[in-house]
């Protein structure tokens, strides 16, 4: 990990800088917005090609989603929308913890829930639960349909369901939250 902790601090920085810059343009969610999609479509990338995804990848994520639903509660001045984002977030890990322990689901893969549940969970918690929804029924069918045919080796690669029900969930994020 040695080797990825300079570039990891200069993207915190870097992240927090643009987040504070960007909040005075009130684009800083859609910044994190971006920077968790391009996250994700690397996940993705990784997860297809190898059916796993490695700490070094995943871990700084998830560092960097905390630092950035941080930096936008306190640049916002809004704590209960930080508040939401975190309790959205430990209330479904334990689920997804849950489903790990089962073996339902990979390590990685519960580590990535964490990562973007906050930033999910910052969009709201109907945007949190519907991000879940469009995410998993796509991977309950792989499971069901396409893996028993293909005896899969290291499990279904979920991040790329991850990213699309994010992305699809992001689109959809103002209209959610008026409901």
């Amino acid at each position: 990990m040695g080797g990825y902790r300079p570039p990891i601090l200069f993207l915190a920085g870097l992240s927090m800088a643009c987040i504070a810059n960007s909040w005075r343009q009130d684009r800083g969610t859609e910044l994190v917005v971006l920077g968790t999609v391009a996250a994700l479509g690397v996940f993705s990338i990784t997860d297809l090609e190898t059916r796993t995804i490695p700490n070094k990848l995943v871990l700084p994520f998830v560092g960097l989603a905390w630092m950035w639903v941080s930096g936008l509660a306190v640049i916002s001045g809004n704590g209960t929308r930080w508040i939401q984002a975190v309790g959205i977030t430990v209330l479904y890990t334990v689920v997804f913890l849950v489903l790990w322990f089962l073996g339902h689901l990979g390590a990685g893969d519960v580590k990535i829930v964490l990562g973007v549940l906050l930033v999910a969970g910052w969009l709201g918690p109907i945007s949190a639960m519907i991000w879940i929804v469009i995410s998993w029924v796509p991977t309950v069918i792989h499971g069901l349909v396409i893996k028993p045919k293909q005896r899969l080796s290291r499990g279904i690669p979920q991040a790329p369901y991850f990213t699309v029900g994010f992305v699809i969930t992001v689109l959809l994020s103002q209209y959610l939250e008026q409901l």
